[in-house]
Parts: C-alpha cells; sequence; structure tokens
C-alpha cells in the first residue's frame, strides 16, 4: 500500500442516519487512520511483484479458438474479435516474472514458458494472457544488466507472445514496472514518467503494430495523482515529470499501432468513478477501461461496482486486468465474477505464480497447473460459467437488449408520446419509437438527413417541469447513437437551453458511444430555461437515427443564495460562513474553515431526502492545494476549482436526518473550501 502524502486535504460526503454516521469514501492523510476508510491496496511478492441482456443457459468454455488466437477490437461498448464480430469474453490470468526477473539479474522469466507450460494454461479454460513488462529492461538503460535488458529482453518477450498466440492465447503487454530518471525500475511509481515511458510505449508498439492479436496497457496502477494529471501529466511532488494517459495514446498511435488500448483507473486501478470524464482521446475509438479489484480494494461490494464500474461499461469495454482474493479463499470471487459476466466484463486472475496463495492471490501450487485453493475457485469459474448470447453480425441501427423496467426516476421516459419535444432549429425529425429502450419500451427517435447542426428539446413549463429544471439544476439525458461501421458514432451532441429572453445557450459537445446508451449531463445556466434540449452536431451530413430515453433534472434544494442553508458544525473544530462572490451557481456559496483533524459539517434541512435517493453537491478547492477525495465507495479526487459530487444514500439506512461533509485534515492544511447547489 503507498500511503497518502501528509498534509494533503482530503473529503468524504457523509449521511447520518439517526444512529449510524455513515463515511462514503474517506481517503485519510498517512498520519491517521478510520476504521470506516476503504482500502486501495496493492500486494507483493516475494520478488517484491506488486498487484493490485440476455443470458444463454448453456455452459460456455472461455478456452482459445482452434483457428489461432483473437484479434480484440473496441466496438461500441464491447470487446469483440474481429475475424468474427462475436462477442470476445476475455477470460485469462496473468503471468509475472517478466517485470522483475531481468532488473533483479537473474534471467527473463519466472518459471517455465515453453509450450507445455502454456496448455498447463489453456488446460484452465482461457484465452488471453497478461504480461507485465519493465521500462528499465525493454529500453535497455540505467545500467540494468545486459544480458538481460535491451533486445535480448525485448526478443524474448517477442518469442513468448509468439509461442502464447501458437497456443491460441491473445495477449495484454502491460507497462508494470517503471522509474524517472537514471534509477532502474524495481517496482511501480505512482504514474507513468516523461523521462521513459513514452519512449517505452513507442518502441513496444513499433515492435508489435502489425500483431493484432494484442493490446497495450498503457500503465499498471496509477495512484496518488489528479485526474488531470492522469490524463494531461503533471509535475509530481517529488519533481519529476508524470507523463499522461493522452500522452502515451498519442505515442502508441505515433508509430501506426491501432490496436485496443487499456487506460487503467486510479487508486491502484481501483477507481473509474471519473474515469469517463477524463478519458484520453483516441483517433482510433480502441480505448478500453482497465480495472483492478481484489477482496481488499476500496470497492470490493456490488453497490459500488454498480455505481462507478457498470456505468462505464455501458460506454467503452471494462476489463478486470486484474482480479484476485488473497488468504487462498474463493467467496470474492464468488461474487464479482457472476457480476463481471452479467456486465460483460472480462477478466484477467492475479495469477499464474507458485507463491504462497496465504500471503498473495496466487493460483498455482507447481508449473504444471495444480490450483491452490483459490486457484480452483477460478478455474471451476471458467469452466462451467454463463455467458451473454453472443450478438455478432452488422452493427444495430436502433437500441436493443434485454429489456429492463421503466426507470422509476426519470421524469421523462417516452413510454407513450414525445413529452412535447420537437425541432428548434435546423432540419430534423422527432417522433415516438417503440422498442427497447434504455428503460421501459419507449424512446424518443431524433432524424438527422443532412449537415448542419439541428436541435430538438421541450417547452419546460408546458411539460410542468418548472421547478425540476431552473436555474442551477442538473440535468440528465441518456442517447444512443449506432455504429457507422468503424466503432465510433456519427454525430455528437450537446446540450441546449433557451432562457426567458429566448437567449440560446448551447453547451460543450458529448462524444457519442457507438451501439450504447451515453449519458449527457449539463448544468442549466443561472438565467433558467424555458426550453430545454439537444443539438446534433452533424457536420458530416449522415443520415439517420439517434434515440433518447430516461430524462431526469436534480434542481438545487441548498442553495446558499440567502443564508447557510442551517449547515453547522456536527464534530470536530470547523467555521461554517458564506461568500457572495465565487459560487456554483447563484448568489451565494457555503464556506468552510476545517481545524486539524477530522471534522464535519451538515446541515438538518433535509426533506424529503430518503434512503436510496442521489445527491448532487458542488466543492471547491483553492487553487495550489494539491489532490482531493470525496464520494462513495472508491474516493473521488477533486480537482482545484469547482467539483460536482454525486453520491447515493445507502438503501440500508432507515431514514436520513442530516447531509453533510467531513473533512479529514489530519495533515492541520488551513484553507477554506466552498459548498455550494446541494440537489436530490
Amino acid at each position: 500500500m503507498s500511503p497518502v502524502p501528509a498534509g494533503r486535504l482530503r473529503a468524504a460526503v457523509v449521511a447520518l442516519a439517526p444512529v449510524t454516521a455513515l463515511l462514503l469514501g474517506a481517503v485519510l492523510p498517512a498520519s491517521a487512520a478510520l476504521p470506516q476508510t476503504p482500502t486501495s491496496t496493492s500486494t507483493s511478492t516475494s520478488t517484491s511483484t506488486s498487484t493490485s441482456t440476455s443470458t444463454s443457459t448453456s455452459t460456455t468454455l472461455a478456452g482459445a479458438t482452434p483457428e489461432g488466437p483473437p484479434e480484440p477490437e473496441v466496438r461500441g461498448e464491447r470487446l469483440v474479435d474481429a475475424r468474427t464480430g462475436s462477442t470476445l469474453h476475455v477470460a485469462g490470468l496473468n503471468r509475472p516474472g517478466t517485470e522483475y526477473a531481468c532488473v533483479q539479474g537473474w534471467g527473463f522469466f519466472d518459471g517455465p514458458t515453453d509450450a507445455a507450460a502454456i496448455q498447463s494454461m489453456l488446460a484452465w479454460g482461457v484465452n488471453t494472457v497478461r504480461l507485465p513488462l519493465n521500462e528499465t529492461c525493454w529500453l535497455g538503460i540505467n545500467g540494468v544488466d545486459p544480458r538481460w535488458s535491451g533486445e535480448s529482453y525485448r526478443a524474448a518477450v517477442e518469442g513468448f507472445v509468439a509461442r502464447l498466440h501458437d497456443a491460441g492465447l491473445a495477449v495484454v503487454l502491460d507497462l508494470h514496472w517503471s522509474h524517472h530518471g537514471s534509477t532502474r525500475a524495481t517496482a511501480q511509481e505512482p504514474a507513468p514518467n516523461a523521462d521513459h515511458s513514452i519512449d517505452f510505449w513507442r518502441s513496444v508498439a513499433t515492435r508489435f503494430a502489425d500483431d493484432p492479436s494484442v493490446m497495450f496497457e498503457l500503465f499498471n496502477e496509477p495512484h496518488d495523482i489528479s485526474w488531470s494529471c492522469w490524463r494531461d501529466g503533471c509535475t509530481t511532488a517529488e519533481g519529476w515529470r508524470a507523463a499522461g494517459m493522452q500522452e502515451l495514446v498519442d505515442a502508441v498511435r505515433s508509430v501506426g499501432a491501432t490496436q485496443p488500448l487499456i487506460v487503467t483507473g486510479l487508486l491502484w486501478g481501483g477507481d473509474l468513478e471519473r474515469w469517463s470524464q477524463f478519458r484520453p482521446t483516441d483517433p482510433q475509438g480502441q480505448v478500453v477501461a482497465g480495472w483492478h479489484v481484489y477482496n481488499f480494494s476500496g470497492c470490493s461490494t456490488a453497490s459500488c461496482w454498480d455505481a462507478t464500474a457498470a456505468p462505464v461499461a455501458e460506454e467503452v469495454p471494462v476489463l478486470l486486468t486484474e482480479v484476485g482474493q488473497d488468504g487462498c479463499g474463493r467467496d470474492f470471487l464468488d461474487r464479482i465474477l457472476p457480476w463481471a459476466d452479467e456486465h460483460g466484463i472480462g477478466y484477467l486472475a492475479w495469477s499464474w505464480s507458485t507463491a504462497d496463495c496465504s500471503s498473495m492471490p496466487a493460483l498455482i501450487s507447481d508449473w504444471q497447473g495444480t490450483p491452490t485453493a483459490y486457484g480452483a475457485g477460478y478455474r471451476e469459474h471458467l469452466q462451467t460459467r454463463t455467458l451473454p448470447d453472443d450478438d455478432a453480425g452488422a452493427p444495430p441501427t436502433e437500441p436493443g437488449g434485454t429489456p429492463v423496467p421503466v426507470d422509476p426516476t426519470a421524469l421523462q421516459t417516452f413510454e407513450s408520446g414525445t413529452h412535447g419535444w420537437k425541432a428548434r432549429w435546423g432540419s430534423i425529425g422527432v417522433s415516438s419509437w417503440a422498442g427497447t429502450a434504455r428503460s421501459g419500451t419507449g424512446a424518443l427517435a431524433l432524424d438527422l438527413s443532412g449537415a448542419g447542426w439541428p436541435a430538438a428539446g421541450f417547452g419546460v413549463g408546458s411539460q410542468g417541469l418548472s421547478g425540476q429544471v431552473r436555474g442551477g439544476s442538473e440535468v440528465t439525458m441518456r442517447v444512443w447513437a449506432p455504429d457507422r461501421g468503424d466503432g465510433t458514432a456519427p454525430v455528437s451532441v450537446s446540450p441546449m437551453t433557451f432562457d426567458p429572453s429566448w437567449r440560446a445557450w448551447v453547451g460543450g459537445a458529448v462524444t457519442l458511444q457507438a451501439g450504447a446508451w451515453t449519458t449527457v449531463r449539463f448544468t442549466v445556466p443561472d438565467a433558467g430555461a424555458i426550453i430545454a434540449g439537444l443539438q446534433v452536431n452533424n457536420g458530416s451530413g449522415w443520415t439517420g437515427r439517434i434515440y433518447v430515453d430516461d430524462v431526469d433534472a436534480v434542481a438545487p434544494r441548498l442553495t446558499f443564495d440567502a443564508g447557510t442553508e442551517g449547515f453547522s458544525t456536527r464534530w470536530g473544530s470547523a467555521t461554517v460562513g458564506r461568500r457572495t462572490t465565487d459560487t456554483w451557481a447563484g448568489a451565494g456559496a457555503l464556506t468552510v474553515r476545517p481545524g486539524t483533524g477530522y471534522p464535519a459539517v451538515g446541515t438538518a434541512s433535509v426533506t424529503d431526502l430518503d434512503p436510496g435517493d442521489d445527491v448532487v453537491l458542488h466543492v471547491h478547492v483553492p487553487a495550489g492545494t494539491g489532490t482531493w477525495a470525496a464520494g462513495t465507495g472508491p474516493s473521488t479526487r477533486l480537482e482545484d476549482g469547482w467539483n460536482t459530487v454525486r453520491f447515493t444514500v445507502p438503501a440500508s439506512l432507515d431514514r436520513v436526518r442530516i447531509v453533510g461533509l467531513q473533512v479529514n485534515n489530519g495533515g492541520g492544511w488551513s484553507g477554506t473550501l466552498g459548498v455550494d447547489q446541494v440537489s436530490w
């Protein structure tokens, strides 16, 4: 486990039941710990290896196809085998050794890698193997033994990949260990480094550019950096420059490699909560969300997976490139693997290693593939799991899948009629559509014909939504667009409103996921809205149809325009006030100046806030104070400035009396937070 640097302030959203105070997703400074805090953990081997619809009723074996290895390709929210167009249900394992043996000076691999050893893996029913790589050894730099580095190392890795392919297995190549400057990579760092990681990926991608059966995982387990640093790079607290995921994507694409790129979330890969917001841009449209989950991870429950990973899986493929359980148990696997199957998420277990499974997740007790107690649970699941039906063939032109009940929280479900939507400018057709929608059996259809930027929307007042859709409200719409044949959607959309003075506002463009429902979320400008809807950005002149479903809006309950809305200190030392400048919206914002420790502020003004309700609030972080964390389940890192924080009040609570914020300030930071526009 890597500790949180002392002195950086962290925050956690809290909801209080009459008896129980429930902390949601706190991350603590290294100087303190609270029992309620979920922990993100990495594990080590003795060699310091860091780890971190519809269904068919038949049993399906995940083994490789006899005609050769799969060729992974992203199409919408699915990973498919490009040879057939069928969904690729990734099921595999991690094969450690290539990240540490070379830098420790005793070889390329840990254990046999010949054809017989590969057949032992294949007998379990796997179709993919992940190989962790060492940046120093691959590049042959920083004084590592030349016998085990440079071209010798690269050739050894390439040979192992070829043997795995010969057995019908796809391969994930992962930047596992790296180090900035002139130091050898003997462990993983919090982020890729600008000194070598970009060169590493240019080199790896050049070597494997013509291999359609590999995927590239750009960095193993990012941690203790902000989401903006994760995507764009930054100067770390230690003074070296971290490379951003966007730079690594660009490095791979610069040499002509087009394979899928696995981009793994924060908190040692366990946090996907803001992955979609900070997703790097890939001109090939081949980005996969990487995810690492163990029984000791912070996000280890189905409710957390539902809140963080499931929404991402509706947009892009999600792949558990590490999953496992320590203590030789299997009960965690028995929970997460069926959940992953249900959500179309593939997995690669950690690890094909003969280490003691009581101290780390080791699948085997010998190189012949004899399973440990933990490994037996994984092998049994691979050989008996029930998989979703493949949906091979041409990309669908309309939504489909397994019908689900109508979303009870949506204001517009389109089960009958258009809810007053009509063309507002440009050429666009508006009609109701019957079929399997995001929820229920109806959606709004928007027909495009000809280049332009047309818009459609509904009258807020005529639909009786003036109370819900007003200045500061958060509006959510779900939009489905088809795949134009290359894994991308043909158009994007932008939210739009007209204020009471008939002035139009158009928000930023939202990239739609091909063949999947994309959540479009925006805040209504302060001036309010008499019309709200979407502009369709169709500059290419595509002709076709997109769909809208499950429109919802949450108006701010607490605006702080006239006071502090009943907020006061609930425990610890904190000063609560109000300011009229630097607000999220409106004329005022709450200020919170925490003392050292773990103070909490909150309000009892919680009319109609019930267990199961979603809460949205906005927290302002002063510039230059480092990274922050807040959220439900795994921590959400907040950037300097205003941040939107969402959480769901646990359904297990009897009722909610107070809602507020606990500030974990063990480092004694002195400053002021802003809080504004609390909605539910």
